[in-house]
């Protein structure tokens, strides 16, 4: 199952990847969204410039994902877009291209999220005390690092 996943991970990393990449460098082919609802929405979110952090995010994302690292905040980051490409391809246009294209980005999504769970089941408690990023510092900068930053040693 272990593999299944990484490859999942790795095939929705380099997708996001590409993707992003694309969007910036132009080396494949841009094609036009020309549905009557999708393209004005793609239009205006370019025109705002919000398109291009929806692309820098999935540059982010695909780097993430593809090196293993931060990979649960990644999975967060990319769903609001994973959501609104589904529900364009798939309730909007409903190509059948497009609704591959859909379902295969938010069940890569949902199945990353759902095997990385265990990380977020702190979120789903009722109540939690405040925990300030400043006072997590040095655990952080342990586990960074690898240094123990109550002695200073490094470890093995």
């Amino acid at each position: 199952m272990r593999y299944v996943m990484l490859w999942i991970q790795m095939a929705f990393g380099m997708h996001s990847l590409i993707s992003g990449l694309n969007y910036f460098l132009e080396f494949l082919l841009l094609p036009r969204v020309m549905h009557p609802i999708a393209g004005p929405f793609v239009d205006s979110m370019t025109a705002m410039g919000l398109f291009d952090l929806v692309k820098l995010v999935e540059v982010l994302v695909g780097f993430a994902l593809i090196f293993n690292r931060f990979v649960p905040l990644a999975l967060i980051a990319e769903l609001p877009t994973s959501i609104t490409i589904s529900w364009m391809s798939v309730i909007v246009v409903h190509s059948p291209r497009a609704v591959y294209t859909g379902l295969k980005e938010i069940l890569f999504n949902l199945i990353l999220l759902a095997w990385f769970a265990g990380w977020f089941t702190p979120l789903l408690r009722p109540r939690l005390d405040g925990r300030p990023l400043w006072s997590e510092w040095r655990g952080m900068l342990a586990a960074l690092t690898g240094t123990d930053t109550r002695n200073g040693a490094t470890k093995p």
